[in-house]
């Protein structure tokens, strides 16, 4: 007789399957259909909270929703997530797993046999392109990617957040625009009271009209300049800081965000 496999879940053992034969005190998942998976998918949650570790959420979809995620990697099991979405926003399954995956850096599949969304190695490819200016170098940090120049410690962060959809798409645009303005002020805030949208400039990054913003920091003295947008339904705030003088800098930055690509998946 086979023996009985078992499988971890989040560090609890929660879905005993066997290979032959079957407990009657199991609870069997039922496996989702291709189209299932799809409807699944574009389904939105509950709510948009995300917090708390990979280990942690996946305990918590399981007991609340009855959605299992699953990593067998302690790198992945470990990783602190959280939401990139505005408040008034609720993310499709497919968003979510996307955030997840590009936060832990992994890539995320269905398995059929068990009903379990599995992640694991390799990490999801960035969902953008650019040229890194020489000598430049280039980090994956957390929540962002950074571009540091050779000469001075901080130069340029990209940040992604999230990948936005309407119900209906007539509704698609108006909704890329309130998140880039919601970002786009969350960002500024920092620098000028109760900026707005009108404090901001109307720029071209990768064909999309973003949102840019420039103005003296409140240390070190140093300029913050920011560019918000949002294309094929994917956020980014691309920001820098430097100082006056340096003048080489800031136009590797602006070479950087003329380069810049939003990948479309």
């Amino acid at each position: 007789m086979k023996s009985i496999l078992r499988l971890a879940i989040c560090g609890i053992l929660l879905i005993p399957i066997l290979v032959s034969g079957q407990n009657p005190k199991t609870k069997v998942r039922k496996p989702l259909t291709d189209v299932e998976q799809a409807k699944f998918l574009s389904t939105r949650l509950p709510g948009n909270t995300i917090e708390g570790t990979f280990d942690s959420y996946c305990g918590f979809l399981h007991d609340a929703i009855n959605v299992v995620i699953h990593s067998e990697d302690e790198e992945i099991n470990s990783a602190e997530l959280h939401s990139p979405f505005p408040d008034f926003y609720t993310p499709t399954w497919r968003e979510l797993f996307n955030t997840i995956g590009l936060q832990t850096g992994s890539s995320w599949r269905y398995d059929s046999q068990i009903d379990v969304w599995i992640f694991a190695k390799p990490a999801m490819r960035k969902p953008f392109t650019i040229t890194v200016a020489d000598k430049w170098i280039q980090s994956d940090e957390e929540g962002y990617v950074k571009f540091t120049p050779p000469t001075y410690p901080v130069g340029m962060d990209v940040y992604y957040k999230g990948s936005y959809s309407a119900d209906d798409k007539k509704d698609a645009e108006s909704l890329y625009l309130k998140v880039r303005d919601v970002w786009a002020i969350e960002f500024a805030s920092g620098f000028k009271q109760d900026v707005s949208v009108k404090d901001m400039k109307t720029v071209t990054v990768d064909g999309a009209e973003a949102l840019y913003f420039e103005s003296p920091a409140p240390l070190h003295g140093v300029i913050w300049r920011q560019w918000v947008l949002v294309k094929d339904g994917k956020a980014f705030i691309i920001v820098s800081s430097l100082l006056p003088a340096h003048t080489q800098l800031l136009s590797d930055v602006q070479a950087m965000v003329k380069s810049f690509h939003v990948i479309s998946q």
